[in-house]
């Protein structure tokens, strides 16, 4: 969905613009001189600044003290998303935008990681159109949802294999 829009560049492309971004150049003339929209270069020179700068580490696995101490420092403390990026070597501002975001909403305990996912446990362990009766028997729910009739039998024949009535 999201997708549709992306667009994946060649090696070479990525590699001209990271030796434009350590020679110096700007967002737009990389764009320029790359065929690539300013936003696209302004998204490399983000990833690809020299170290020496302190640029921005591409990839996650931020601790909890960091991402709390980098939306507070944004949030409280007014710095720009730029400068806390920079601080803090966060690699996108969708994801400070995001710890920002939590940050206000429930302060640094909504920083906690999470486990993500279907709670353990909380599947059907019978398929849907089986139930049990009380003395432990299954029965095949058929059309309508009534107990002990086989849509895919024949005419005539119930679910325990008996002549319907």
């Amino acid at each position: 969905m999201g997708q549709a829009h992306c667009r994946t560049y060649s090696e070479e492309t990525r590699r001209r613009a990271v030796e434009l971004i350590r020679l110096g150049a700007g967002k737009k003339l990389i764009a320029s001189l790359l065929a690539i929209p300013v936003y696209t270069a302004r998204d490399r020179i983000r990833l690809h600044g020299s170290e020496e700068d302190g640029a921005p580490v591409a990839g996650g696995g931020y601790d909890w003290q960091t991402r709390v101490d980098a939306a507070r420092d944004h949030v409280e403390g007014g710095l720009t998303l730029a400068a806390v990026m920079k601080k803090y070597r966060i690699g996108s501002d969708r994801t400070l935008k995001h710890w920002c975001r939590l940050y206000r909403m429930g302060g640094p305990q909504a920083l906690i990681p999470r486990r993500g996912g279907r709670p353990r446990g909380s599947r059907n362990h019978e398929p849907a159109r089986v139930r049990r009766l009380e003395g432990g028997e299954r029965v095949s729910e058929g059309e309508g949802g009534v107990p002990g009739i086989n849509p895919d039998a024949p005419r005539g024949v119930d679910a325990r294999g008996g002549a319907r009535a």
